[in-house]
């Protein structure tokens, strides 16, 4: 007996997915119909009505597209998968909490008119800030706040230069809160000095050991543009692709505090690593990611990946003489 096949309508009325969707999801190669008839109709079978139902359902989850095509086609397994999304929904959950927080302190000014005023002023001067000047915005926000004059100069040009951040035309209401938030952070001078108070000393090392702190930060952007690449790849920490960006990383930074590549200094760097990235920073990365910043989710997957393969690398050498 001959599998019924469906028309793009037909399925649309059996699974409830508009025809839009459905011929979008075509077109893109993530449901490729089972057949195309001589009239050019496509075709779908059951296994097709399946696949779309498991695309709906991840999709349903806040998968991306393009995680969808890997789960789909194996690139990476499910287990993975469910659990970027647990770190996203966690991450948001954090995000609602920081708003809550925002609001609480909004309404804990509101019988001081004058500061009601300053803060309602700020919210209103973020949102007015059209799409294509809120890179420059946050450039300039994070010229006062975050580089200070403890970084060399030769980075600090070179960072004012590069920074740069994707965020979506129109904001949602979602991304208004956390794009209203991170301008709130930046303008926390607070937040600028444990920034600076995190990164001086670093710099300070460089200078004292007379290395040039824009080649260096150029050789970490070439490490960390590979660790991206290596992401969307699905690589795994311990896979050789991955081993060699973070071979790079250990050098880098070995070089930078004088000492040789040795297994003792793996072990220690692997504890010292994580360290490198402070409360402060982290929250600023997870609301430029809620704000709609397209580089953020994949520039923390490739941090995590390096992080995951010096690990790695580490417990490899335990054994072997520091």
């Amino acid at each position: 007996m001959r599998e019924k096949l469906r028309t793009i309508g037909e399925v649309a009325w059996l699974t409830g997915v508009p025809v839009k969707t459905i011929r979008y999801y075509s077109d893109i190669g993530l449901l490729p119909p089972a057949r195309i008839s001589e009239a050019r109709y496509r075709l779908y079978g059951a296994t097709e009505v399946w696949r779309l139902e498991l695309i709906r359902a991840l999709r349903r989850l806040g998968f991306a597209l393009q995680d969808v095509r890997k789960v789909i086609s194996g690139e990476i397994s499910t287990a993975t998968a469910i659990a970027w999304q647990r770190e996203a929904v966690e991450g948001r959950i954090r995000h609602l909490q920081r708003v809550s927080a925002v609001l609480e302190r909004a309404e804990a000014n509101a019988g001081d008119p004058e500061r009601s005023l300053e803060h309602l002023r700020g919210i209103g001067e973020a949102l007015a800030v059209e799409s294509a000047e809120r890179s420059r915005f946050l450039v300039e926000k994070l010229r006062s706040a975050v580089v200070g004059d403890d970084a060399p100069e030769g980075w600090k040009e070179r960072f004012l230069r590069s920074a740069s951040f994707r965020l979506p035309e129109e904001l949602s209401p979602d991304q208004a809160a956390a794009w209203t938030e991170l301008v709130a952070l930046l303008s926390d001078p607070d937040f600028g000095a444990e920034s600076r108070k995190h990164t001086g000393p670093f710099w300070r090392m460089l200078q004292e050991r007379g290395m040039d702190a824009a080649t260096w930060n150029e050789d970490m952007e070439n490490v960390s543009r590979r660790a991206r690449a290596a992401v969307e790849r699905g690589v795994a920490p311990e896979d050789p692709a991955a081993q060699e960006v973070v071979g790079e990383y250990v050098a880098l930074y070995a070089g930078a505090m004088g000492e040789e590549v040795t297994p003792g200094f793996v072990r220690r760097f692997a504890q010292l690593a994580p360290t490198f990235v402070n409360d402060e920073a982290r929250r600023f990365r997870e609301l430029l990611s809620h704000a709609g910043d397209e580089d953020s989710v994949l520039q923390e997957r490739a941090e995590a990946l390096l992080l995951d393969g010096l690990s790695w690398r580490a417990e490899r050498e335990a054994e072997r003489p520091a």
